[in-house]
């Protein structure tokens, strides 16, 4: 028996669902926190992560380069990276704890500039394991390195070195583990002279631990409503 694209995304499911939407935006229960902010999350995830890693300059100019994010979510952002990447080769390394269903995949990415790379990706989605590291060519020139569990977790496993981070889980008061210390150390330990750091958050702890770790940090202006954002650069190992 043979299913249809649509049967087979609508029928698969990682595991309960713990989310919701509120006003038009996915709400995830268990954190109690939205996965993206209420306007425009395309141009969110361009300011913040694209523009605060200075990946159109960066990427073009190397063989291979490597983005490792933490909250895959939506996908969004791996979505708008691959829309617009023009390098050779791109790696994109990303950890998810709570996979969202396809079907919602789909629907975030409904009527939106990432739509057709979203029906690829949840197309996609209906065929992975649900644990541990899968290696997907997404296409000719990008692959997608998923860690399905804890990013703790996933850091502690590979020996991958970074060139750009993405911190996107639900925020540090939300999902401390996310932004934990132990992260934080891990973080420094894949990443090299020169690796950028983006996040949304500006949260205090987050600043001290990463200055510890050897980033040096620039708050920036933030966008959506939100004052500032913050991006970093490695210096050295602490």
């Amino acid at each position: 028996m043979t299913h249809t694209f649509q049967e087979k995304v609508q029928s698969y499911d990682f595991n309960e669902p713990d989310w919701v939407w509120r006003d038009g935006r996915l709400w995830s229960l268990r954190y109690d926190d939205g996965f993206t902010q209420k306007e425009d999350p395309l141009a969110e995830s361009q300011h913040v992560f694209i523009e605060g890693n200075q990946l159109l300059q960066r990427w073009q100019n190397r063989d291979t380069f490597c983005i490792a994010e933490l909250g895959f979510g939506t996908g969004r952002n791996f979505l708008n990276c691959c829309q617009q990447f023009t390098g050779p080769k791109l790696i994109y390394w990303a950890t998810e704890l709570h996979p969202l269903p396809a079907n919602i995949l789909l629907q975030v990415h409904a009527r939106s500039p990432l739509q057709y790379l979203s029906n690829q990706l949840a197309a996609i989605w209906t065929t992975l394991q649900p644990h541990g590291l899968q290696i997907i060519k997404f296409t000719p020139s990008v692959e997608l390195h998923l860690w399905l569990g804890s990013s703790l977790s996933g850091l502690e496993q590979t020996e991958m070195q970074f060139d750009a981070w993405f911190l996107d889980g639900f925020s540090p008061k939300r999902n401390p583990d996310m932004w934990s210390p132990s992260i934080i150390t891990q973080l420094a330990r894949l990443s090299q002279p020169g690796t950028t750091l983006a996040t949304y958050s500006v949260a205090s702890s987050l600043q001290r631990d990463l200055r510890q770790a050897g980033f040096d940090l620039k708050l920036r202006q933030g966008s959506g409503g939100k004052r500032q954002v913050l991006a970093a650069v490695f210096k050295k190992q602490a």
